[in-house]
């Protein structure tokens, strides 16, 4: 668990030092044995949650050989278990080519449309990073909610067009009496 300073409105630039220090901190004391630290804080426990945090960011980002047998071909699976560990977890893997992932959450507390949502910011919020890391934090997150109201702007136009386009479509009859 990483806590990372967002005080005084830092630029993206800013954010990412500030977390490559906290994590750097962090790789000293990576051998502390976790149930050494729940022992330690004392957190309240349950049966269906970890102890310590309920969002996860995974990457996968160590590269992955192939595996190779004369006369086997042979790949990796994913197995969903069914079952769900977190309330909410973003499970990235980085390629050759691109980053991909998936959304694990717990339907109780999201909605698909809620999580459908959030992946639509991260890559609006991702696809500014990249644009314009100087931005500071309240300037991104001004940007990305001006984006999705635009967003919903023309999808709602595209509704409207839609519903004229099909009113239009319907021809008059005259009943005689």
């Amino acid at each position: 668990m990483l806590r990372t300073d967002l005080s005084n409105n830092p630029t993206f630039q800013e954010l990412l030092q500030r977390v490559r220090e906290v994590a750097l901190g962090a790789y000293a004391h990576q051998d502390l044995p976790f149930e050494k630290l729940v022992s330690e804080l004392k957190p309240e426990r349950y049966r269906d949650r970890s102890p310590l945090f309920q969002v996860w960011l995974v990457l996968q980002n160590a590269p992955t050989a192939d595996f190779k047998l004369p006369g086997l071909n042979l790949s990796l699976l994913d197995i969903e278990s069914g079952m769900v560990r977190h309330d909410l977890k973003l499970d990235l893997t980085k390629t050759e080519s691109q980053i991909t992932g998936f959304f694990e959450y717990k339907q109780d507390l999201f909605s698909e449309s809620a999580i459908a949502l959030m992946a639509q910011r991260l890559q609006i919020l991702i696809g500014l990073i990249i644009d314009q890391p100087e931005l500071t934090l309240n300037e991104l997150l001004k940007v990305v909610i001006e984006t999705e109201r635009g967003q919903q702007k023309l999808e709602s136009d595209r509704f409207k067009k839609k519903q004229i386009q099909q009113l239009s479509q319907f021809k008059r009859k005259t009943i005689n009496p």
